[in-house]
């Protein structure tokens, strides 16, 4: 037989709830009916008739009635005398008990298992074991694996057995187990005939944790709606939420500083304060805090572990890096265009302005380009003591950029904007006549237009120059005319009869554009 024992508990700091909770007794027998194995972190046991809880060691014996706890982080093994045994995982709480009956067989000891909240898992040979949650019984059966899980606030009538897997479980076999019964009675012998020495003060037991019980509803969360910056320090609102039981009680929340590697806190926790809630609900905020990872927790007011239906534990990482920067669009000469294509005037000066909305306190910012998304491989960085940077590029910026607006403050925060695109097409004039399809005729050209073909596009923005081609092939593979001009329009003396294709792209000092689509046109007799 062996089970697994699981989940979150509930403690109850007084003595005689506890036992009325459990349906206990003041009947304890001393009998050991199994033994601890294994032991991870701390297990602490109750004897019937105590009013304390006291640590259990490997090797340590169990008896009838006890009721056992083990801490967060902590597991044990439970190996019984007659076979089978018990795996206790974190904050867990269970009573074992075994009592006689009557059964075909003559008298019969039936093992019982009660459970406050967890999980448990059955693996047995014979059905001696009954497991009590809730109020409710269930009879493990025999040469079946199957679990049973209870959560605080779960309705009893939806707890049910179900099929599950069980692994590691590793009990000692039975001559061991009755040579480590054997050997505990031996060094119980002599202990009891060895002479008494003076009695010591003991240990005072670790405190029974408090009866509140807290269920986290959110946090710890930064409420970054009140965010401030002054003097180049910032301020953010580190939120927490959480209801308990009984209201209107103070608790204590702390905070200790986990170093980098997360291996280990500080000794004093850097934060604690005392809050009390209005009626079952409460509320704190931490205004100020440095950027890292920290480990929080919630006690009550006298610093005592909480009963828990959530854990009142956990960590939390601070980034140092917010993007709290709101950059406006950028503008190109002056304007928001992502191209050389002129929607309104011509565009001289190719000059690319950044500007951001300015935060009070601030002075000093960097502007970060990259040639990628990744923003921590900057190509060029640039300081300002404004919110805005201008610069004038000698080659025309062609494709996708990216940039960030950064300002490091004083207690490790980093400001920074979202990566931001600084998109520019260096695209390929329009093309405006002949129209796409047109229809020219020798005697028209030379009566109108002096026997000369006239080519016009639309200028472009940042343009020295056009290139213009001109095929009677679509592909462009015999091309019969080629000439670069500064103007955006240009004649062609004395065409022959054919069909034609033409197409234009813009020039600037240091790129080019791609060919402009070509357009067809056909010259006839």
């Amino acid at each position: 037989m062996a089970l697994l024992v699981q989940g979150v508990i509930f403690y109850i700091n007084d003595y005689p709830l506890v036992r009325a909770m459990l349906g206990l007794t003041e009947e304890s027998g001393k009998v050991a009916v199994g033994y601890v194995i294994k032991k991870q972190g701390t297990l602490q046991r109750q004897l019937s008739g105590d009013t304390t809880f006291k640590t259990l060691d490997l090797q340590n014996p169990i008896f009838n009635k006890d009721v056992l706890v083990t801490g967060p982080d902590s597991d044990a093994l439970i190996q019984f005398s007659k076979g089978g045994g018990i795996h206790m995982g974190p904050s867990s709480m269970i009573r074992i008990s075994f009592v006689s009956g009557l059964d075909l067989g003559g008298i019969k000891r039936h093992a019982t298992v009660e459970l406050v909240s967890g999980k448990v898992v059955n693996q047995t040979t014979d059905d001696s074991l009954v497991l009590k949650a809730q109020g409710k019984t269930f009879s493990m059966k025999a040469n079946r694996t199957e679990g049973l899980e209870v959560k605080a606030g779960t309705p009893i009538k939806t707890i049910e057995l179900s099929p599950v897997n069980a692994k590691g479980f590793e009990l000692m076999p039975e001559r061991d187990l009755l040579a480590l019964s054997k050997k505990i009675e031996e060094v119980k012998a002599k202990e009891e005939a060895a002479p008494k020495p003076s009695p010591t003060p003991s240990r005072a037991p670790p405190p029974i944790p408090s009866a509140r019980v807290i269920r986290i509803l959110a946090g710890p969360v930064f409420d970054d709606s009140e965010l401030r910056i002054r003097d180049s320090m910032i301020e953010r609102i580190l939120a927490m939420k959480w209801e308990m039981e009984p209201p209107d009680q103070p608790v204590q929340v702390a905070f200790w500083k986990l170093s980098e590697d997360k291996k280990s806190i500080s000794k004093e926790p850097v934060v604690r304060e005392t809050i009390r809630p209005r009626g079952t609900h409460g509320y704190y905020s931490w205004k100020g805090i440095p950027p890292g990872p920290y480990v929080w927790e919630i006690f009550d007011d006298k610093g005592m572990k909480l009963s828990q239906t959530t854990k009142s534990r956990g960590q939390l990482e601070i980034s140092k890096r917010l993007d709290v920067i709101r950059p406006a669009p950028p503008l190109i000469g002056g304007r928001r265009t992502y191209s050389n294509q002129i929607d309104r005037s011509p565009i001289k000066d190719f000059n690319i302005t950044l500007e951001w909305r300015a935060i009070e306190g601030i002075k000093d910012y960097e502007v970060q380009f990259s040639s990628s998304t990744d923003p921590n491989v900057p190509v060029q960085t640039e300081k300002v003591d404004t919110n805005r940077f201008t610069f004038s590029k000698e080659k025309i910026l062609s494709g996708v950029k990216y940039y960030r607006i950064i300002s490091r403050l004083e207690n490790g925060y980093v400001i920074q904007s979202p990566l931001q695109r600084l998109t520019f097409q260096f695209l390929p004039p329009a093309l405006v006549s002949p129209e796409q399809g047109a229809v020219l005729s020798k005697k028209s050209l030379a009566s109108e237009e002096q026997n000369r073909i006239f080519f016009a596009w639309q200028k472009t923005n940042f343009t020295v120059g056009y290139e213009i081609e001109v095929a009677n092939d679509e592909q462009f593979q015999s091309v019969l005319f080629k000439k670069i001009t500064p103007q955006n329009y240009l004649t062609l003396p004395n065409p022959k009869a054919g069909q034609y294709y033409w197409r234009v792209r813009s020039l600037s000092k240091d790129i080019s554009s791609q060919m402009s689509p070509a357009q067809r046109f056909t010259v006839n007799p």
